[in-house]
């Protein structure tokens, strides 16, 4: 659920080529992947870049969680058309996963000059065994209307932390995350808010239907 990527965020991307990093080079590559998604979407249709850049076991949302790739096929080759741009990214230390988040809008065709919809998407990336980047999950909830004058047009990052050894060996990474989600589950059966709150980092960002996305830590009260 996605606007053109400009070159003004191009030029902020070209920043984090640092060659000493991988993570700032691969969120340099999934950003750019975003905007040729974006560009593909213009020059061959929404329907088309969508099945150019979904990954085989991709995930989207109808409301429930369907392979994406199949649920794109089954569109009509001239549906809605989409416009959107990433105004965050983040990117896992490992460079091989991330994600990208921002406005979006839907227009009946592509020269329309006026949507008729507005979303916010959050896109999660993952590195190809051929080293390409294509969009695993994609999910996009409905806002009132274009971005709130405080959603600056630059893009900025985030990068994972870095994983803590134990005994001289290294964390699993999915059995810590899959540790995690069960105490985050058990702590949001008591208090969803609280437990938001405690598990979610500084940059963390929460998207409700028709409601504008904000972090949650800058809120004092219920989430």
């Amino acid at each position: 659920m996605k606007m053109i990527l400009p070159c003004a965020l191009i030029a902020i991307c070209a920043l984090a080529q640092a060659q000493e990093n991988p993570a700032q080079e691969a969120a340099r590559l999934m950003v750019e992947g975003e905007g040729n998604f974006f560009q593909a979407s213009q020059e061959h249709g929404t329907r088309a870049a969508f099945l150019q850049f979904l990954a085989e076991e991709a995930i989207v949302f109808q409301p429930r969680p369907v392979n994406g790739r199949e649920a794109w096929r089954k569109r009509p080759e001239k549906g809605i058309a989409l416009s959107w741009k990433p105004l965050f990214a983040a990117m896992a230390r490992s460079a091989d996963l991330g994600y990208t988040t921002g406005p979006a809008e839907w227009r009946k065709a592509k020269e329309d000059e006026k949507p008729f919809g507005y979303s916010q998407f959050v896109s999660i990336w993952r590195k190809q065994k051929d080293r390409s980047w294509k969009v695993a999950l994609d999910v996009g909830s409905e806002v009132p209307g274009p971005p709130k004058a405080d959603e600056t047009p630059q893009l900025e990052f985030s990068f994972g932390p870095t994983p803590v050894a134990t005994n001289g060996s290294q964390i699993s990474p999915s059995k810590e995350l899959h540790e995690a989600e069960s105490k985050f589950a058990a702590a949001a059966q008591a208090d969803s808010a609280a437990a938001l709150l405690a598990a979610s980092s500084a940059a963390v960002r929460v998207h409700r239907e028709n409601a504008f996305p904000r972090s949650a830590r800058r809120r004092r009260g219920r989430c």
